[in-house]
């Protein structure tokens, strides 16, 4: 598996798929054992939460939320890296950080062109550097927060429940991780902007235009953009307060939420009445 993996010889799902042939042929595991690896709920807790990422991403509410920040926050270059960072931080605690960073990049890209292409000034190769990094640095960090953030924090939380029985919901992780969030972003921001990069230099007023521009093209809020924010909102309170919801409902666990979190999402532009009964019956 590893060969196949690094040669990309094979797909990497149908490779991460081989122990259902070759383990259970061989008898080292039973087809049972192999699968409850791969039903584990730590998957669905991934399942789920990708599906709202990939709505996020289709409906560019990313980018909303990032040009919005980065628009209230001016046009200094520190300001501009620390709201890609918050932008990116606060995003990757919810997505992925590669989810994040494949998402937050092409923000970046733009405006680094736009300003080399449009602004007397432009940027130095340095502030490029600095531009890009921001982001891949924060979006690291945030993915630390959450059981979701990043695809490691699921796999430990798993570990440690399946070897040590030490249990942790997404509520406890948060309080445990979040702390080093605080920690690491803001040092990480004052060592890229005040000793690994050159930021005296301020950029241009252009990129308020270039910014005012981007959301004027997303436009107002449509009514799908409205909807997948109050099921990415509720989806998070839910994973917050869980504590309280095992009160009314004791089984209740993380993957559950995000499987009726990303769930709900086919819901929202469904049309066809069968089709949503369908949906329903299956769930």
């Amino acid at each position: 598996m590893i060969y196949l993996w690094i040669s990309s010889a094979l797909p990497y799902w149908l490779t991460a798929l081989t122990p259902l042939v070759a383990f259970s042929s061989t008898s080292i595991l039973s087809l049972t054992q192999i699968l409850q690896g791969y039903l584990n709920k730590v998957v669905f807790l991934f399942l789920g939460g990708f599906l709202i990422a990939r709505s996020i991403q289709k409906w560019d509410l990313h980018k909303r939320i990032a040009l919005n920040i980065i628009h209230k926050l001016g046009s200094n270059i520190r300001t501009i890296v620390f709201s890609f960072m918050l932008s990116s931080a606060f995003i990757s605690m919810f997505l992925t950080n590669t989810a994040t960073t494949m998402m937050m990049l092409p923000i970046g890209l733009s405006i680094i062109g736009y300003l080399m292409s449009h602004d007397e000034k432009g940027m130095s190769a340095s502030q490029q550097s600095l531009m890009l990094l921001s982001i891949t640095y924060s979006s690291s960090i945030g993915g630390m927060a959450t059981l979701n953030g990043t695809v490691p924090n699921g796999l430990t939380s798993a570990f440690l429940a399946e070897e040590f029985s030490l249990k942790l919901d997404y509520l406890e992780w948060f309080i445990l991780c979040f702390p080093f969030v605080l920690v690491a972003l803001p040092l990480s921001y004052l060592v890229l902007t005040r000793i690994a990069f050159d930021t005296k230099a301020n950029l241009s007023k252009n990129i308020e235009q270039l910014i005012a521009k981007e959301l004027a093209t997303l436009g107002p809020l449509s009514r799908t953009e409205k909807k997948i924010i109050v099921v990415g909102v509720l989806t998070v309170l839910a994973w917050l307060f869980q504590p309280l919801i095992r009160l009314i409902y004791p089984d209740i666990n993380d993957a559950k939420i995000a499987i009726i979190g990303g769930g709900s999402l086919f819901f929202i532009s469904a049309r066809n009445k069968s089709r949503v009964l369908e949906l329903l019956d299956f769930g």
